[in-house]
């Protein structure tokens, strides 16, 4: 399984279809912060992508300030956008 950080510049669609192997789900993890996924991970039954759940636990939990937050398992593979990377 694949986690994509994307910093640079915002991809397109095509592109972050092409990187997910699917139609694409957003996800905000902080206002810096997107998540972009395969939307039929969970019916496709695709891999739970460790790596991915690894790095997103980092980033909310530098923002969170309680622990009643608890990840989903996040199936197939990623990509995380940052900065100029995010999408509008």
């Amino acid at each position: 399984m694949n986690v994509h950080i994307i910093e640079d510049k915002e991809p397109t669609l095509e592109q972050l279809q092409e990187l997910v192997g699917g139609y694409i789900e957003l996800k905000e993890l902080n206002e810096d912060t997107h998540l972009i996924l395969n939307e039929e991970g969970y019916i496709k039954q695709l891999p739970i992508n460790k790596e991915a759940m690894r790095t997103c636990q980092k980033i909310l939990n530098s923002d969170i300030k309680t622990r009643h937050w608890r990840i989903l398992p996040i199936r197939g593979d990623v990509v995380i956008l940052k900065g100029k990377a995010k999408l509008t």
